[in-house]
């Protein structure tokens, strides 16, 4: 936005102005007040407040099916509707509900602004206005946080559209069909967005930047795709690993057990386990998680495992563990 500034300070007897811009992202707003001098009283005095529409946009978005399972874990009842309603949020779909004298038609936003105002009008507007706390926050925050902090106008929204479902039977069949053609929309999402999401964390593991792997992580750990959040669970758990924090490494270890609990763990995560249990002092659940990892593990796989044995032998000299890892390689080598 452009602004022809006024002199601040011309001459005492000169109708000075100021502005104060102020900028809202979560409405999408800026309002520009003006301020003038008045200089028989030589006092400033507020003269307007003009608002105007800001364009938010975002280099991250979630997609349907994330938001859509974030919808139903927030509000269990806009279940039947949640797909249709992530999707209008992320303008996959453009068309609301529209009254008219014998029912509802759907269109536009734009269509739905130009009509009288009613509750369903602006309960729509509400609810698109969400979508700037969306641009705005997502990633910031988890989208679970997000809704219960700014998701009162989703929720009332929903359930308006619902209750108007219920009553209206050729509004039921065409929101329906909308839900529908939005879950064929997220069906298309998650291989897409999860290998995007997984090489990212990739980099910045290779990379060992692990601040910033530690607030990725984070931010996908909680993600409707099942691999991705996966994924995110490992890389927390190797970015808090890092940390001079013994707090971090007691939360990495318990990241590293849950991923072993759940059978999604690779040897690398069963060797991170044992080494920070080594490093913690807790040497006999080490030792524990390294014979279950050889057991557990084909031989190819198993050389990172076996260097966190060696160095726990080093650090006790129990030989009697060396055995217990031949044993246990020998055992699993007989399996194939």
């Amino acid at each position: 936005m452009t602004l022809a500034a006024g002199a601040s300070f011309e001459t005492r007897q000169s109708h000075n102005h100021y502005s104060v811009i102020t900028i809202d992202l979560l409405n999408a707003v800026r309002t520009v007040s003006t301020v003038q001098y008045n200089p028989p009283n030589g006092t400033f005095s507020f003269v307007s407040a003009e608002r105007y529409p800001i364009e938010v946009t975002s280099a991250h978005t979630c997609g349907v099916a994330e938001l859509a399972q974030a919808l139903e874990t927030f509000v269990a009842a806009l279940a039947p509707l949640a797909h249709y309603l992530s999707a209008l949020l992320l303008d996959q779909k453009t068309e609301l509900p529209i009254p008219t004298q014998s029912g509802h038609t759907f269109g536009s936003f734009a269509v739905l602004q130009a009509q009288p105002d009613g509750d369903l009008k602006n309960k729509s507007a509400a609810f698109m206005a969400f979508r700037n706390a969306l641009r705005v926050l997502y990633k910031r925050i988890a989208l679970a946080d997000l809704l219960a902090k700014h998701g009162t106008a989703v929720m009332e929204y929903g359930a308006a559209l619902l209750k108007l479902r219920d009553g209206q039977l050729d509004l039921k069949k065409r929101l329906d069909e909308y839900e529908r053609d939005a879950k064929i929309l997220a069906s298309a999402e998650p291989q897409e967005f999860s290998s995007h999401t997984n090489a990212l964390l990739a980099d910045l593991a290779v990379a060992n930047d692990w601040a910033l792997l530690r607030e990725q992580s984070q931010r996908h750990i909680d993600s409707a795709d099942v691999s991705t959040a996966t994924e995110a669970k490992r890389m927390l758990a190797l970015s808090l690993a890092h940390s001079e924090e013994q707090g971090d490494k007691k939360a990495a270890i318990d990241l590293y057990r849950a991923l072993a609990a759940d059978g999604t763990a690779k040897i690398s995560d069963i060797g991170n386990l044992a080494t920070l249990l080594l490093e913690s002092g807790r040497i006999d659940e080490a030792k524990a998680i390294v014979l279950d990892g050889i057991r557990q593990f084909p031989a190819n796989h198993r050389d990172h495992l076996l260097q966190v044995g060696r160095r726990i032998v080093e650090a006790d000299g129990d030989r009697e563990f060396r055995k217990q890892m031949e044993t246990a390689e020998r055992e699993r080598g007989n399996r194939g």
